[in-house]
């Protein structure tokens, strides 16, 4: 017997009644406060101005504690009923856009001599959104789309394409907490700069109703996870907004827009539910294919295209003659950071760039 899925928003019950998490309850901040790539010729150019409108609205949240990290809760969660014409994919995209951070509740080893840990207790925030009737409309053509809409298609379509995922983090009440300089510090080199989620990422979906994204933070760089372990004793006075965009690279994907935003006050990781829930996959793509192309002005779709498995397959087709995925066409990491000085550094350990003496401040006194 299969076990009863959970709804959203069930874990609410054990936060304190001042928790927000809607971006209405404690801020009316709109989507253009967040600056965003503009072309033409972003990477000699630099230029950001503020967002469009959002193209999703949060419809749910969840806070929750764990052994380990709880990756695909979607596979778990009783999906809201949709009004008909908002509860299905259009150009293949799912309506409900699901954003699972997975926090570490352990302090980082040294990064010098430390073993390294990449998993253990922590904590999970989840924010739920829900397709706008004007992204819809965009995206069967009904209004004309935009580069964002054509790099959302391209998210959900192919694998490659996932490594342009960003999101942009901003504690709007610093000033108040009585952080500590090192940590004060390293939240002013983040607040509102935008950080790829990749590798430290992983996406799930039933092809239908959800596309959930799971980061990980648990395998973020040293200086990440050793700034929210020092975060942890204030989080439950922190307001924080959140914005997801689509990085877009060309003249024709500029300019970008904010996919959704949320915003979060008020949590108690202590009262938080305890989830641990066995992992399941993504069911395999439909063999009637999941890649269909925008209908009209901007550039169709290239075929083939990518399944889960790593093989290219051609859209309206089962998996069959399998050809070598190839290496998604991006800019060096590199040359993708230093097109814009706004930009934080990625907080992969592959990449890390941090100077000694930020690294030195924030180790624990021995």
């Amino acid at each position: 017997m299969a076990a009863k899925r959970r709804e959203i928003g069930q874990t609410l019950s054990k936060q304190p009644p001042t928790l927000a998490w809607d971006r209405s309850c404690c801020s009316a901040r709109p989507a253009t406060v967040y600056r965003v790539r503009q072309g033409p010729d972003y990477k000699r150019n630099g230029k950001k101005a503020p967002s469009g409108p959002e193209m999703y609205d949060q419809i749910g949240f969840d806070v929750y504690r764990s052994p380990n990290k709880q990756l695909h809760l979607a596979a778990h969660t009783q999906m809201p009923k949709l009004p008909p014409g908002q509860d299905t994919p259009v150009a293949g995209v799912p309506p409900i856009f699901i954003v699972n951070f997975m926090l570490p509740n352990y302090e980082p080893p040294n990064p010098l001599w430390g073993t390294p840990i990449t998993d253990g207790p922590g904590f999970g925030v989840v924010s739920y959104f829900l397709m706008k009737e004007s992204t819809r409309a965009a995206l069967n053509g009904t209004t004309p789309a935009t580069p964002a809409h054509r790099l959302l298609q391209r998210l959900v379509a192919y694998e490659e394409e996932r490594v342009r995922m960003k999101a942009i983090l901003n504690v709007l009440n610093a000033a108040e907490l009585n952080f500590s300089s090192a940590l004060a510090s390293l939240i002013n080199q983040y607040n509102m700069k935008p950080i790829l989620t990749r590798p430290q990422h992983r996406f799930f979906t039933d092809y239908k109703t959800y596309f959930e994204l799971d980061v990980d933070i648990h395998i973020f760089g040293y200086v990440g996870r050793r700034g929210l372990f020092m975060l942890m004793p204030l989080v439950n006075k922190v307001a924080a907004d959140a914005g997801f965009v689509v990085e877009g690279w060309d003249d024709d994907e500029l300019p970008e827009n904010i996919l959704f935003r949320s915003h979060i006050h008020g949590v108690n990781f202590e009262t938080a539910e305890e989830l641990d829930l066995p992992f399941l996959p993504s069911p395999p793509p439909p063999a009637e294919g999941f890649h269909p192309p925008l209908p009209h002005e901007l550039h169709p779709l290239p075929s083939p295209g990518p399944d889960s498995s790593g093989t290219f397959v051609f859209p309206g087709s089962a998996p069959s003659t399998p050809m070598p995925l190839a290496a998604p066409a991006r800019p060096g990491l590199a040359d993708d950071w230093e097109s814009s000085d706004d930009e934080a550094p990625l907080m992969a350990e592959e990449v890390e760039v941090y100077s000694a003496a930020i690294v030195a401040r924030l180790l624990p006194e021995e």
